[in-house]
């Protein structure tokens, strides 16, 4: 069974200003329902989405720490909320529509969570909004305190939502935390509270001034940005300091340039608040799902599109208040949009796709997708469907098409999230070779979550889900593109649910057994389910699938190919799919000694010679996510969180990367420490940095976590609510948690811009740069010369990491880059010059020898000119990678400074 050189004078003046970096965050709700709108250039609206751990119609005993959790509660503190954004952000954000879940509905993809059954200290993630897996937890009370007011819990929602929407820091001091230099965002012990909403909202109604700050104020706020609540508020996120913009902040256009002098200037308006507020009760959700197959796909493909089509339609619910449609392309509607009230229904849904060949006609499947989207239009249309309901377009392709942007719009309009469902190789095998051997400078554009701008007319299907909410899952084998859709279909029916583990294997001898273990937690944890597939149908009475319970308790059915039940309680059910050459089992919470190590085992009656798959999936409170920030970069950083309404730290938490070839490519540990990527010490978020790492290429990434060797708890200790912490909770027994994901490394490429304003060149190798110029072509143009190098952080053998000094006016305003050799002597000649900064590493390249010559493996020249303008103080290089152009800028006036680098590739410059 296989698993599978010397230093010019003219080092005094060299290129352009100083420029501010800003990472490319695309905002997307978590749920559909919310987000922000602008009404006028300083009017915006925010929709939310929020959810309750109990019945706001049936609350537990009527009465949880001493509060009525009833409607006419929950409703009261979220006009509390409401008051007082509209008061903090001084009547430039209002609150629109609130949608209430009832018992904890979408789990984690909310923006609001109100938790009234224990007690604890509400905090929230920072720039959160538009992010998966991010919330905020608010507690009705700390444990074993008198509950908050209905008033009172309002404001600390609306302190909360100044971190999770805002990005912004607290003012407030933590008695007995000392300061930490690897936490800077923690409040500490010699802190100075300001009389600000973010020390205390109970008191205090207003963000920060720049009035309220002195050089010795001390408060996490002005650590992270150097700057007031609302001077931070006012600017770009690219004015952000590097160390806080990988958090993704958002900038809003209501704020804009707006900076009161100091509270006496704040308004602090009330009359108003409350003009586009709605608090609308959800009952469970009317779920409409539509599915679009494509049929221009390979064989294997269209089975592993089928088979996951099939099992999401397994998973939805049966009822008046579900309805499904499938479509396909090329060809017809296979169902109607209708309810989906009867099991009749749901096998003529799974049979209409086992029915679905394929046609390599050429389809025009975007227009397909789109029609698809009119018939989600129509039930509303028809009142058949109200706002609010939880509406999905699953659409399911081998490539990342273009789409229209009215598609986009209409499905904004609408709120209906679109998943995104690729299977980009064929089924249970690694990526085709035309998708791996893209071309290294298009690394970063095919980048999984394309978080780019898109062009007037078209978006790709990644950008569409991720801005409507919704999952983009490019999955490379049959069970990854199933567990990304059955993901999808959860997060759409509200249905809290986690992955325990996946495997496959690529083949099996005849009685060999392919065993995987699942560990379920007794206080987290309830309904399981099991999953074996495999591609070929041919095998179905090859194979048989059992489950052992933790206590040893073995399931075996009598007949493979009928549906069984066991236990005192048939509490352990068993089904074979032989459409979707599938095996099931499914375990009832209410199961006795559901806890502990759980075995699915196929068991091989004769050779199996193509790839089967296993999942196992639970629901749960505690959820696993995962995300990629920069993805498309050169360094990438993986990060996975796992949480409950408290984070967990002190788990196991393991990455494994897999390559074109469908082999291990690296194993790498998540850390949550503050090192290695982590943006934050023991916050429970995970974290790994990739640069230089990994080689160029797209991979496939399968994160498992489980109990760390001292103990994985729950914990508080990342909370931007003043309070007391509470007492980290041991969590109890051995777990498994799986995600997976992908993930686009690029290599460092060094492109060249012209700033017609100063008539002078720039290089950069930094993402983040090339990000923040790509705003302003006007006054940064590219020039088309670009060459590829390597990270300047981890150089390879054979290279050296070039630094990049900046020669600030009255010297100059430009660049120089060297060698350390230059550098030292840079840095030498110019000590205590306040005129000359260091700029760290701008990338590595290999430098040419004593001789002039390149390295086989760089063999491109990259030569450096120089204007001879230093004794105007307006002095700049320019680097060229071609003859032609290095002697046009000779003729040009510009000295010769011969080769500088070595590139393994460039592309020249037209001009």
């Amino acid at each position: 069974m296989s698993f599978r050189p010397k230093i010019r004078s003219s080092v005094a003046a060299l290129l352009s200003c100083t420029i501010a970096l800003q990472p490319i965050i695309a905002q997307a709700a978590i749920h559909p329902m919310s987000g922000v709108k602008t009404d006028a250039p300083t009017l915006q609206t925010v929709d939310l989405a929020a959810n309750v751990d109990f019945d706001f119609d049936a609350s537990p005993a009527a009465v949880a720490n001493g509060l009525t959790l009833d409607r006419a509660y929950v409703g009261s503190v979220l006009r509390s909320t409401a008051q007082t954004m509209f008061t903090m952000t001084e009547g430039r954000h209002r609150v629109g529509t609130v949608y209430v879940y009832r018992n904890n509905r979408f789990g984690n993809n909310v923006d609001i969570k109100i938790i009234g059954l224990v007690g604890g200290r509400s905090n929230a993630h920072v720039s959160g909004l538009g992010k998966t897996g991010r919330t905020s937890n608010n507690y009705t009370a700390f444990p074993n305190s008198p509950p908050d007011t209905a008033e009172g819990l309002g404001k600390t929602i609306a302190h909360e939502m100044a971190h999770y929407i805002y990005g912004l820091f607290d003012e407030y001091r933590e008695e007995g935390r000392a300061f930490n230099p690897d936490n800077i965002t923690a409040p500490a012990d010699d802190d100075t509270p300001l009389n600000t909403l973010m020390h205390n909202q109970a008191v205090f109604a207003g963000f920060s001034t720049p009035s309220d700050y002195t050089p010795s104020t001390k408060t996490a706020q002005v650590r992270a940005f150097n700057a007031s609540a609302w001077e931070v508020l006012a600017r770009d996120a690219d004015k952000d300091p590097e160390v806080i913009k990988p958090r993704g902040r958002t900038a809003y256009p209501a704020f804009s340039g707006f900076v009161p002098k100091d509270q006496a200037a704040l308004t602090k308006p009330v009359a108003g608040f409350d003009a586009a507020l709605k608090i609308v009760f959800m009952p469970d959700p009317t779920v409409v799902e539509q599915f679009v197959i494509s049929r221009a796909v390979t064989e294997a493909q269209l089975a592993a599109i089928k088979n996951a089509v099939q099992q999401s339609i397994q998973r939805l619910p049966l009822g008046a208040n579900t309805f499904v449609g499938i479509n396909t392309s090329p060809g017809d509607v296979l169902i109607k949009m209708a309810p989906f009230e009867t099991e009749a229904a749901r096998k003529a849904a799974t049979d209409a796709v086992e029915a679905t060949t394929v046609d390599n006609t050429a389809p025009n499947f975007p227009v397909a997708a789109a029609a698809a989207v009119g018939n989600i239009e129509a039930l509303y249309a028809a009142n058949t469907i109200a706002k609010g309901a939880s509406t999905s377009l699953n659409v399911f392709s081998n490539a990342n098409e273009s789409y229209f942007t009215t598609t986009f719009t209409r499905l904004r309009d609408s709120h209906t999230a679109l998943n995104g469902n690729i299977i980009s190789g064929a089924a249970g095998q690694s990526s085709s070779n035309a998708k791996r051997s893209v071309a290294p400078q298009d690394l970063a554009k095919s980048a999984m979550r394309a978080k780019i701008a898109p062009s007037a007319s078209t978006m790709t299907l990644a950008q569409i889900a991720h801005a409507t909410g919704g999952h983009y899952n490019d999955a490379h084998r049959a069970s990854s593109l199933t567990v990304g859709a059955a993901k999808a279909i959860s997060d759409a029916t509200g249905v809290s649910e986690a992955t325990l583990a996946t495997q496959f294997v690529t083949r099996m001898a005849a009685g060999e057994l392919f065993a995987m273990k699942s560990s379920v937690l007794a206080k987290n944890d309830g309904a399981l389910n099991f999953t074996a597939s495999w591609e070929n149908q041919t095998d179905n009475a090859n194979l048989r699938y059992e489950l052992t319970a933790p206590d040893g308790t073995r399931f075996s059915p009598s007949n493979v190919l009928t549906k069984q039940s066991f236990g005192v309680n048939n509490e352990v059910t068993y089904e074979f799919d032989a459409d979707s050459n599938s095996a099931y089992f499914s375990v009832a919470k209410s199961y006795a000694g559901l806890a502990g190590d759980w075995t699915s085992t196929v068991i091989a009656l004769a050779a199996i010679n193509a790839p089967l798959d296993q999942v196992s999936a639970v629901e749960t409170t505690l959820r696993a996510e995962t995300d990629v920030l920069f993805d498309g970069s050169p360094n990438p950083t993986l990060t996975f969180e796992l949480a409950s309404d408290r984070a967990v730290q002190g788990a196991a938490v393991t990455a494994l990367f897999y390559g074109a070839d469908g082999s291990l490519k690296l194993t790498k540990v998540l850390r949550d420490d503050g090192t290695g990527g982590d943006l934050v010490p023991s916050d429970g978020t995970y974290s790994a940095a990739l640069g230089g790492l990994l080689p160029p290429g797209q991979y496939d990434v399968v994160i498992n976590a489980a109990q760390g060797p001292n103990g994985a708890v729950f914990t508080s200790a990342g909370s931007t609510s003043k309070g007391v912490n509470l007492p980290p909770e041991l969590v109890v027994g051995k777990f498994s948690r799986s995600v997976d994901t992908m993930l686009t490394v690029s290599p460092t490429t060094v492109v060249e811009y012209f700033v017609p304003s100063l008539k002078k060149y720039f290089i950069t190798a930094r993402e983040s740069e090339k990000a923040m110029l790509a705003q302003y072509p006007a006054v940064y143009s590219l020039t088309g010369m670009s060459f590829v190098a390597q990270m300047g952080a981890t150089p390879p053998a054979g290279t050296q990491p070039i630094c990049r000094y900046y020669f600030s006016p009255p010297l100059a305003n430009t660049h120089f880059y060297g060698t350390p050799a230059d550098c030292t002597t840079v840095g030498t000649f110019f000590a205590g010059n306040a005129s000359v900064k260091n700029e760290g590493i701008d990338f590595a390249v290999a430098i040419p020898d004593t001789a002039g010559n390149c390295p086989a493996t760089a063999p491109v020249k990259v030569y450096r000119s120089f204007n001879n303008r230093s004794v105007q103080n307006d002095g700049n290089h320019r680097y060229t990678v071609s003859t032609a152009r290095y002697d046009q800028m000779a003729a040009a006036g510009y000295s010769r400074d011969g080769a500088v680098f070595c590139a393994a590739s460039a592309t020249d410059a037209p001009q």
